[in-house]
């Protein structure tokens, strides 16, 4: 399926599958591989599969930053990756790392319960020793100035080059964040200086090679 771009209104998707579009051919400006949230849309999506999508940026969803999004009722995000080619003169391509595996948030995103992010990566499932970027968020990439809120979710076995580095708000509820590797961190990026709150959540079985 090719990505969708929804840029106003209130949307509301249950029940249905995805499987997302390939935009690594868009360079570093590629932008949800599935959804591209933009404008002032308000967007839930409840009961709903998004798997096999790539982007630079969210390789399931991207929300920009005036938009809302709200996962809901057992959404699945699973199975998808951000990175993007390049290709120099000579015509060799290079893979680069991306930006939120499954999502990118630059606007305000909540999951409540049941939602699981699983098995995304910020590569195209090998090791880019070569790129010039490292990836960040195998799971979720908050933005700066963006809005997190996590309730009773899942986040397992997301890969990412690199992540945490600073912080913006995140509030969590009996969250479970377990199982994800990468060289610093790898379920959440949150960029930009502040405090994120969790509590009642377990957190286990994150790997981080350095940090």
């Amino acid at each position: 399926a090719s990505p969708l771009t929804i840029a106003s209104g209130n949307v509301v998707i249950n029940n249905l599958a995805f499987k997302g579009g390939n935009l690594s051919g868009l360079g570093a400006t590629g932008k949800g591989g599935m959804f591209h949230i933009t404008g002032n849309a308000d967007v839930t999506l409840a009961n709903v599969k998004i798997s096999g999508g790539v982007a630079a940026m969210g390789g399931a969803i991207y929300i920009d930053t005036d938009a809302s999004v709200v996962l809901d009722a057992k959404t699945v995000i699973t199975k998808n990756n951000a990175y993007y080619n390049t290709v120099d003169d000579q015509g060799v391509v290079t893979v680069n790392y991306g930006m939120g595996g499954g999502i990118y948030n630059a606007g305000t995103l909540t999951m409540n319960g049941g939602v699981t992010i699983t098995n995304n990566t910020t590569d195209n499932g090998t090791e880019l020793a070569d790129s010039a970027n490292s990836g960040m968020g195998g799971a979720i990439y908050n933005a700066q100035g963006a809005t997190l809120t996590v309730n009773s979710a899942t986040m397992e076995v997301n890969n990412a080059g690199t992540d945490t580095e600073y912080w913006s708000p995140v509030a969590g509820t009996s969250t479970t964040i377990s199982g994800n590797k990468s060289i610093e961190g790898g379920a959440i990026y949150n960029q930009g200086s502040a405090t994120i709150y969790l509590e009642g959540n377990t957190i286990t079985r994150n790997t981080a090679t350095d940090g």
